[in-house]
């Protein structure tokens, strides 16, 4: 067992190493919806359709497990949460963090407000709640060893979704935004179902407002009324459709 926890370790910082060089080599764009794993390990999303890749995932079997990462590319951020190793999650939440650079994306109800607020580093300091980084991962495991998924979902393991708060840069400005993923660590796999954008840059937008898979995801009833008013003040929805 202990020989087991060495080898995941050694494994984790591997994958850090290797991450801060993965930025330079973004992955061909893909169309939505779109599930990622083992026989589809990476591609790119672009929000905007403007025919650049905003952010990709990257599958990674590995010896004695496996994860999902999320990266920005280049002036592009993503809502995530950060636990120290020897910390546990506040009461309720799903399993504690376990493993060292525990960087997660923040799976988020419908209707959060998504706001770029700067960039934050995990690994200086712990900050409390969503924070702004240029990568995290989605969900891992260990072999033998219980899920370690997202801060916010409702489920410890098995399928779980919600949305990831983003911002990202094109030639008008930087908008924020939000991509729908659903996990399911069991399989494994993510997939990403729709990624929508605020009409103007730097404007608040609600997370998954028209998003025409929103039905998987419980609305509460305000939020279903705030929905009605942003959609008709000029929410843009992006969906990649199969040619």
């Amino acid at each position: 067992m202990k020989n087991k926890y060495i080898t995941w370790v050694l494994v984790l910082v591997l994958t850090f190493i290797t991450s801060l060089y993965c930025s330079a080599v973004v992955p061909p764009i893909i169309d939505l919806p779109h599930t990622f794993s083992s026989t589809s390990t990476m591609g790119s999303i672009d929000i905007d359709e403007d025919g650049n890749g905003d952010f990709y995932v990257i599958y990674q079997g590995l010896i004695g497990g496996y994860n999902f990462k999320i990266y920005g590319v280049l002036s592009c951020y993503l809502m995530a949460e950060y636990i120290p190793p020897t910390s546990q999650p506040p009461a309720g939440a799903p399993a504690p963090l376990t493993a060292l650079l525990s960087n997660y994306a923040s799976v988020l109800p419908y209707g959060t407000e998504i706001l770029f607020s700067g960039l934050a580093s995990p690994l200086a300091s712990t900050p409390v709640g969503p924070f702004w980084t240029e990568w995290a991962y989605i969900v891992q495991r260990a072999t033998g060893l219980p899920p370690i998924a997202p801060l916010g979902t409702t489920a410890q393991q098995g399928a779980f979704d919600g949305y990831i708060g983003v911002n990202f840069e094109n030639a008008s400005g930087h908008y924020n935004g939000w991509i729908h993923i659903v996990v399911d660590d069991l399989l494994p796999q993510v997939t990403v179902l729709s990624a929508g954008m605020g009409s103007a840059p730097g404007a608040a937008v609600p997370a998954g407002l028209g998003d025409p898979y929103a039905s998987t995801v419980p609305v509460p009833l305000i939020a279903s009324l705030l929905g009605i008013i942003v959609i008709g003040s000029g929410i843009v929805i992006r969906k990649r459709k199969k040619k």
